[in-house]
């Protein structure tokens, strides 16, 4: 991911409004979260969505997933075999990762 374009996209959004600012780190985090997303069909990374707070003076953004699977997918799970045993299914948080990766990259742009 090219980060210095979103940075400076962040800058630009700091002299508008700080619910601009959210929508840029969060269009960042939905990046980021794709990149992490782990891919058979696509559908999953597809399904990576942002939401907006709908109140304009709110500075809140969420991004994640809405697919009946994904949770399973991002916590792990258990999964039963052909012979009737279960096997654990590890978890990919790819949400949390990018998470990270994205608060990691804000503490970057506010240190300049």
């Amino acid at each position: 991911m090219d980060f210095r374009s979103h940075r400076e996209a962040v800058l630009r959004a700091a002299e508008r409004s700080a619910r601009d600012v959210i929508r840029t780190l969060a269009t960042t985090g939905v990046a980021l979260a794709k990149e992490e997303c782990p891919v058979l069909t696509g559908s999953l990374r597809r399904d990576i969505k942002l939401e907006m707070h709908p109140d304009p003076q709110v500075a809140e953004a969420v991004y994640g997933n809405g697919l009946s699977y994904a949770p399973f997918v991002n916590l792990g799970h258990r999964a039963k075999r052909k012979d009737g045993t279960f096997t654990q299914v590890p978890a990919n948080p790819y949400l949390l990762r990018s998470l990270h990766r994205l608060v990691a990259f804000a503490q970057g742009v506010l240190r300049g």
